[in-house]
């Protein structure tokens, strides 16, 4: 511990040096005891005056303060600066008030602490607590992981949990340094965080992993065997199971991995994995096939098996900003219409399309974009980006000329002919190079706007897609921020703050299809026949 020299005369408390003090004080009093009786030689006369003995009677629990002068060199307790945002929550942990100074000797008997990062944080008041145990930290700033990447190396932290629910924060192999600096941490609480691949091994050091609400979470989970608890409690099963398949989670059940999910979750997991695998095992495709055979096998699948809402598909878009409605589709995660009902919207259509990719290939392969008002895939095809919108794909029709004799006909196809005959690529959405200038030529709308930033293991070819996320995407919430929100058709403002924990629902009003009006029709004619 650092320490400086006291520069005015205060009062310190050396309680814990008294004995030596006490030891010191009496040899000052004996020495000056001694001094008095020697032979004293007055100039006018010579008498020897006799030694007048002193009695010591202090006490060690006599001395309870010394004022000590700057003279003597002695050193008091640090004080250390806190920064502003932080100052209150200490002082009201320590129990001081406003006017108290804090020390460093103050720090030291802080294990708890809850932070927020809202500005450019400085954390360097952290190397004085020796003895923190326990750190939670709430992001309300874009740049909050790279502020936590920084945190100093803290001895005694054995848990540490990072939340988050507005911003885009995703935390990969550049910004993971907090855990090689703090090597003691066990238990890592995630929540809204994205999870890139690559830094399985810095945690698999742990012993417990929590991951919360996490929408991309594209681990190897496989890699993660060293793990006591994977614990996934808050996950949504219907989402989870995107990225968690029955492979990994049966790699870390046999490694004695104890994976811990709500026991209607569970249940939950285990049988949307297992619907998964079953539609695998009908594409006709391995992971050894090529990205094009994956895709169209993917795209062919989703677009003859699910059909789009047509209430969704009806409906205005002030209606369509009463996420009660979207939100029936996302019972318990993306998945769940995609698999469980027998109409689905977006985000569905996207979540198959990730969760097939992730099982027929690597995590990475695909990504689930969003904006305020959509979702699609982002998809890595033999090394190159594309945006793939499987929702849009099935809207579809494609007029063909084909001669025969001497006659001109016109042919009309689907997405789902010109995919089959391995002509994808006449289709709008089925692999769009994603730069703005391209995406705007085929969506005026600007619907295909992501608000979610791509990640960096995703190849980012020009980043020109980038240029509207960066213009729009949200830099910094504070918690009294003011925003506007639609209830029963009535614009309300409110805070941030009031409406933390709050999760949006994504859906898209698109025209119906003919296969969808036909499906429509046959339903109500068999209720008819019962």
């Amino acid at each position: 511990m650092e320490l400086e020299v006291n520069d005015s005369h205060k009062k310190i408390d050396l309680s814990y040096v008294r004995k030596p003090l006490v030891r010191f004080s009496a040899g000052i009093l004996a020495s000056l005891c001694i001094f008095s009786g020697m032979t004293k030689k007055n100039a006018t006369n010579e008498i020897e005056i006799p030694p007048t003995p002193v009695e010591i009677t202090t006490e060690i629990d006599d001395i309870e303060e010394i004022t000590v002068n700057e003279t003597i060199g002695i050193i008091e307790d640090q004080e250390v600066k806190i920064p502003k945002e932080y100052e209150f929550r200490i002082l009201f942990q320590l129990e001081k008030t406003e006017e108290d100074k804090i020390y460093a000797s103050d720090l030291e008997k802080i294990e708890y602490l809850n932070l927020t990062i809202e500005g450019n944080n400085d954390f360097s008041f952290l190397n004085y607590c020796t003895n923190l145990k326990e750190l939670q930290i709430t992001c309300l700033n874009n740049n909050a992981i790279n502020f936590i990447s920084k945190l100093p190396t803290i001895p005694s932290l054995e848990s540490l949990s990072i939340y988050n629910i507005f911003l885009d924060l995703e935390l990969n192999q550049n910004n993971i340094a907090f855990l090689e600096n703090n090597p003691s941490i066990k238990y890592l609480e995630l929540d809204g965080i994205l999870l890139e691949p690559g830094i399985e091994e810095q945690l698999n050091k742990l012993e417990t992993l929590r991951l919360g609400t996490n929408l991309n979470v594209d681990l190897d989970f496989s890699k993660l065997t060293n793990l006591k608890t994977l614990d996934l409690i808050e996950t949504e099963p219907y989402t989870l199971a995107m990225h968690f398949n029955t492979e990994e989670y049966n790699t870390l059940i046999n490694s004695g991995v104890e994976v811990n999910l709500d026991s209607e979750y569970f249940e939950m997991f285990l049988s949307a994995n297992q619907k998964l695998d079953e539609i695998v095992g009908t594409l006709n495709v391995t992971k050894e096939s090529t990205d094009r055979e994956k895709l169209d096998a993917i795209l062919l699948y989703t677009l003859e098996h699910l059909t789009y809402d047509p209430t969704i598909a009806s409906i205005s878009d002030e209606e369509l900003e009463n996420t009660n409605l979207a939100s029936e589709f996302y019972k318990n995660g993306f998945l769940y219409a995609a698999l469980e009902k027998d109409t689905a919207i977006c985000g569905n259509y996207t979540a198959l399309v990730e969760a097939l990719s992730d099982r027929l290939g690597n995590p990475t392969d695909s990504f689930y974009m969003t904006s305020s008002t959509h979702a699609w895939n982002l998809m890595n095809i033999d090394g190159e980006l594309y945006y793939v919108d499987s929702t849009w794909l099935e809207n579809q029709i494609v007029v063909d000329k084909e001669d025969i004799g001497s006659f001109e006909h016109m042919v009309i196809k689907t997405s789902i002919d010109k995919i089959k005959e391995g002509n994808g690529e006449e289709l709008d959405w089925y692999m769009e190079s994603p730069d703005t200038s391209n995406i705007i030529t085929i969506d005026s709308s600007g619907i295909h706007t992501p608000n979610i930033k791509i990640p960096n293991y995703m190849k980012e070819k020009e980043k020109l897609y980038q240029i509207d996320y960066d213009k729009n995407s949200p830099k910094y919430f504070a918690s009294n921020t003011k925003v506007t929100v639609k209830v029963n058709n009535e614009e309300k403002e409110t805070s941030l703050g009031a409406i933390i924990g709050a999760m949006a629902a994504f859906g898209l009003a698109v025209s119906v299809t003919d296969k969808r009006n036909k499906k429509q029709k046959e339903d109500e004619e068999n209720k008819k026949k019962k």
